[in-house]
């Protein structure tokens, strides 16, 4: 009787367990009968809604797995999105960059320019002689004379204006100068351009043969630093250097019709230019040669002339102890 009894309780707990998801929530354990109450709350029941066989699983299983597929497809359409705007993004950074290293390198180049600029203006040779500078133009002399008037007639602790303003200060007045103002004016610059070449050859004679050869050792080094053009000077009496084939070449050309014609003298060096590479053999050969005779008698006579100006330096330096 007890075994029917206990058999007949398992049964029913079994239908139970198996059939509560079948069942509303308010007929679940509750309707059991009391005295299997405390056998059923021991017992687990399944936490999902959807029971074996019910086919609300696949439902969720399908509807989950839609939400993940879209998820995804969703994902992938923004990826690109992301990735346009990171490369945007690296892109506008890489700019930055270049756009930095390109200032720090013209910084760079102006500072080296400028340390450059410095390092040659201390080492750039200057000249320990004053020559007489060359005549000036009328308006030079007229703005020499403006601001010496004005340095005449300031006032104790007046501050005079720079050269740039003195030019502008004068200008207008000396476009209003009269004729006859004009006219002295350009008096004393011819007065002064004919005076020039005795002044000049003046100072010239007063140079030792040390002082011109230090001038023009000087002169050199400015031509080659580009810093100027002045030819060197020649102490009295010192032989000319020959000149070379072409040279002797390009004076016959212009003496022949070239120097009066209206062309630059850079047209006419291209002409010269030209013939010289069309001259026979025979007309280039004798220019050779007088040049090689006038070269042998420079070298002579250049020879003499130092000798004598090393003897006229060794009585002077004994002169002068």
């Amino acid at each position: 009787m007890m075994m029917k009894s206990f058999r007949g309780t398992f049964l029913r707990l079994a239908v139970t367990r198996s059939s509560t998801s079948f069942l509303p929530a308010r007929l679940l354990p509750s309707t059991l009968p009391t005295r299997h109450l405390s056998t059923t709350s021991s017992l687990s029941y399944p936490t999902s809604t959807a029971g074996v066989g019910s086919g609300q699983g696949g439902r969720l299983e399908k509807d989950a797995a839609k939400a993940d597929k879209e998820a995804k497809a969703l994902k992938a359409k923004s990826k690109p999105a992301d990735d346009k705007v990171k490369a945007k993004s690296k892109e506008k950074k890489e700019a930055e960059k270049e756009k930095n290293r390109e200032k720090k390198l013209k910084e760079k180049v102006l500072k080296d320019a400028m340390v450059a600029k410095a390092k040659a203006k201390a080492a750039k040779p200057k000249s320990s002689l004053s020559p007489p500078k060359a005549p000036a133009n009328a308006w030079v002399l007229y703005l020499a004379d403006f601001i010496a008037e004005k340095k005449a007639t300031k006032t104790p602790g007046e501050k005079l204006p720079s050269a740039t303003s003195f030019s502008a200060l004068a200008a207008p007045l000396y476009r209003s100068l009269s004729h006859s103002d004009r006219a002295a004016l350009l008096v004393r610059c011819q007065e002064a351009k004919d005076a020039f070449p005795a002044k000049y050859e003046a100072w010239k004679a007063s140079l030792t043969p040390e002082m011109i050869k230090e001038e023009n050792a000087i002169r050199f080094k400015r031509r080659k630093l580009g810093l100027s053009h002045k030819s060197n000077l020649r102490v009295e009496g010192e032989p000319k250097r020959p000149l070379s084939s072409y040279f002797r070449f390009a004076m016959a050309q212009r003496e022949a019709g070239l120097k009066d014609s209206t062309l630059s003298l850079m047209e006419q060096s291209k002409i010269i230019a030209k013939a010289w590479r069309e001259i026979t053999p025979e007309d280039k050969k004798a220019l050779e040669d007088e040049y090689a005779t006038d070269r042998a008698k420079y070298n002579e006579e250049k020879k003499a002339f130092d000798e004598e100006q090393a003897a006229k330096s060794g009585k002077s330096s004994e002169v002068e102890e």
